[in-house]
């Protein structure tokens, strides 16, 4: 098959078509007609096809705002009514511009992006932001910088800005005001509201760098850590107590990697090598679920409380509890992990303000492949189809 998406209103039409692969990507023309759906222009060795479409609206599809979608600094906040993203232009000049887009939920396209003048000396091409989970402040830093500032939420006004003397290397929300920072010399949690500063540990990853890090959510509040050595400690940010999790411990190939907690805060996935993930009871250390595998590098995006787990490996792909030598599917796209919530039964994508949900137990995906099941094949598409020896059957009884 062969899609063309109509990026005004969100419709999806399809061809049948036979694609011989030449290695690299090859072009199509879609033609709009005033009336019916649009046709698809295709070279097909010395022919030039023209093909009728068929509308597949029905499917879902995320519908992005102009000039406003998800990326790697687009971040929500925990009461869901304000957005936020940094953004870097270059005058005529060739000077850079830090940018900082504030709005509340479906007003973004009407907002008016903020000057971080307080950024424009700092050399960062686009610092991280994150909202402090009471909602109140957004807090903007950047790995290998010292520089923390902090913006009200509503107006993104600049209330101050700070630099630590060492660089930060992981910045977080806790609770409330409170944020977790670990430089290259302490461990801090850090109130953005009253600006008071306890340190929790120095050196917390030893004489190197540290090779992960991330949040446990629920309560107690804690801080994950794996150490220059690999070897991942849980920190309580109220007393500062610190337990190591089992015996696990990532390989050395891994500096720096967000560490990926189940919602319920019971399990924990890592890579302990580039090419190797593992899943962790939290409270005793203990495996869960088979080792995962790749054939190139490797990350964790996403995990469920049950061990299911979202892997990036291009592409994105989905694990369950049981599954050893290969995913339970392949996901076609990219996210970011802010924009992945994953349970047991639907991988749940958000794309600026749109909500994708994907079911995960078969019997979903063939009702909805029913419920979805387009108006028969024509005769020249049939032709087409069976030349190329696909199945033209429907799968539903």
């Amino acid at each position: 098959m062969i899609w063309a998406t109509d990026l005004l209103t969100g419709r999806r039409y399809r061809a049948p078509i036979m694609l011989v692969s030449a290695g690299s990507v090859q072009p199509a023309a879609v033609i709009t007609r005033k009336k019916g759906n649009p046709c698809i222009l295709r070279s097909q060795g010395s022919d030039l096809l023209l093909l009728r479409t068929t509308e597949d609206s029905r499917f879902p599809l995320p519908q992005l705002a102009t000039g406003w979608g998800s990326g790697d600094t687009y971040v929500r906040s925990a009461d869901g009514a304000r957005r936020a993203r940094t953004d870097n232009t270059e005058t005529r000049g060739g000077e850079s511009r830090l940018w900082l887009t504030l709005a509340r939920r479906g007003e973004e396209r009407t907002a008016t992006p903020l000057l971080l003048d307080e950024w424009m000396e700092s050399g960062v091409v686009e610092p991280d932001v994150f909202f402090t989970a009471d909602s109140r402040r957004l807090v903007l830093w950047s790995n290998g910088h010292g520089l923390l500032s902090v913006r009200e939420a509503g107006q993104g006004t600049r209330e101050f800005a700070k630099t630590f003397p060492s660089p930060i290397v992981f910045a977080a929300p806790l609770y409330g005001s409170k944020a977790v920072v670990l430089t290259a010399e302490r461990l801090i949690v850090y109130d953005v509201a009253s600006r008071e500063e306890r340190s929790l540990a120095r050196r917390p990853c030893g004489h190197g760098n540290c090779m992960g890090f991330g949040v446990r959510p629920g309560l107690p509040t804690e801080v994950a850590v794996a150490d220059s050595a690999g070897r991942v400690f849980l920190w309580n940010v109220d007393t500062a107590e610190k337990r190591r999790i089992g015996d696990f411990t990532m390989g050395s190939g891994r500096v720096e990697e967000p560490l990926a907690f189940s919602p319920d805060g019971a399990l924990l996935a890592a890579p302990s090598d580039t090419r190797t993930v593992v899943r962790r009871d939290v409270a005793d250390g203990e495996p869960v679920g088979p080792v995962i595998e790749s054939d190139a590098d490797i990350s964790v995006k996403s995990l469920a409380d049950d061990g299911t787990l979202l892997s990036d490996d291009d592409p994105l792909k989905l694990w369950r509890p049981g599954d050893t030598d290969e995913p339970y599917v392949a996901v076609p796209g990219y996210a970011t992990a802010h924009d992945i919530r994953l349970t047991s039964d639907h991988l749940i994508l958000e794309q600026a303000n749109d909500v994708f949900r994907v079911p995960l137990a078969p019997e979903a995906w063939i009702k909805a492949l029913c419920r979805n099941w387009s108006a028969p094949y024509t005769p020249a598409e049939k032709r087409i189809l069976t030349d190329a020896g696909a199945d033209t059957g429907s799968p539903c009884p």
